[in-house]
């Protein structure tokens, strides 16, 4: 796993000294997989090999995202996948995760094998993603540099100043991670 953010970025932001390097390495790793964790996904970038059931409608939709590439795409009846047929007429929206065919993906129980790259690639992290891990790392260091540190009234909900359990969250991080949640239904 690829972290959500760098150890140059969290110094910056959170203007550390050199010596607390080791542990904000350590918390970097800890608060991306939080995040992952979270929002039931794969946000770094990885590779995926995936087997899906078809849907008899036109969209395929893969569980992680953003689509960076495609290797293949095979359809097998029986889902065995040494002799199924390589699929190359559809198109993808990258963003959602989602592969469209003109006609339909054959509806079937695991009978379609997507290989595929996904996720965000250090460098094209989103802005509000990367902060929120970086708060997260603060907010865990005690950090005077994320501003909402002990400020403010918690109980008027105007900040969130304690840490109250194991995997509660600063609802400002809370707030990003859900619009990246992936949500079941």
């Amino acid at each position: 796993m690829n972290n959500l953010t760098t150890w140059e970025a969290v110094k910056k932001r959170l203007d550390l000294e050199e010596s607390q390097e080791n542990e904000a390495e350590s918390l970097i790793a800890v608060a991306s997989r939080r995040a992952e964790t979270y929002t039931s996904r794969k946000l770094s970038a990885d590779d995926h090999v995936v087997i899906l059931s078809g849907t008899g409608s036109r969209t395929l939709q893969l569980p992680q995202y953003p689509i960076l590439s495609v290797t293949g795409v095979w359809f097998d009846t029986y889902g065995v996948f040494d002799t199924g047929t390589e699929l190359t007429e559809y198109t993808r929206d990258d963003e959602t995760g989602r592969l469209f065919r003109r006609s339909c993906w054959v509806r079937g129980f695991r009978n379609i094998k997507v290989s595929y790259r996904a996720g965000y690639e250090e460098g094209s992290i989103p802005e509000d993603l990367e902060e929120s891990v970086i708060q997260l790392v603060g907010y865990w260091l005690g950090s005077q540099g994320i501003s909402w540190l002990d400020k403010g009234n918690a109980l008027s909900g105007e900040y969130q100043t304690m840490y109250v359990g194991v995997m509660d969250l600063p609802f400002q991080v809370r707030n990003v991670w859900d619009a990246y949640r992936e949500v079941s239904v």
